[in-house]
């Protein structure tokens, strides 16, 4: 019996370091150092709790201030209001999508998946930013994104 040949494999972990409260991300980086990090639009899970969206805040902070200290890279969703003061890092959006094309940063990007609303498209965006900073050639990524 023959395998059929299997793509290149890439080590990567994808870890959601979900805090919920004050404190957590302080306790979550004490137990992992993250290469990238990815700040998604805050959501409460209270209904529209302000103050649990300013925890959420609070903590998206606490993140983006240790990956600074670390030297690491940060990516923060610039298409929520609410993490203006924290996106003096690099930010990134939900990307232009439309007629097979995703484009973000200058490059359009064959997309022969279906994307179905902004979060989709957000996390592919914020996928394809992650592997060109993880050195990812434009190739492996394009060849990805094609389907």
């Amino acid at each position: 019996v023959r395998q059929a040949a299997l793509p290149e494999a890439i080590d990567v972990l994808v870890l959601e370091l979900g805090a919920r409260r004050r404190g957590d991300m302080r306790e979550l980086l004490s137990i992992v150092v993250p290469d990238v990090a990815v700040v998604t639009p805050l959501a409460d899970d209270e209904g529209g709790d302000l103050d649990a969206l300013q925890e959420l805040q609070e903590e998206a902070g606490e993140l983006v201030a240790a990956m600074q200290v670390r030297g690491r890279p940060v990516l923060v969703c610039r298409d929520d209001p609410r993490l203006d003061a924290t996106a003096a890092t690099a930010t990134f959006g939900v990307g232009d999508v439309g007629a097979g094309t995703l484009a973000l940063d200058g490059t359009k990007w064959p997309l022969g998946r279906e994307l179905v609303g902004d979060t989709a498209t957000r996390a592919l965006a914020a996928a394809v930013r992650t592997a060109r900073l993880l050195g990812v050639d434009d190739d492996r990524i394009r060849r990805f994104l094609a389907g």
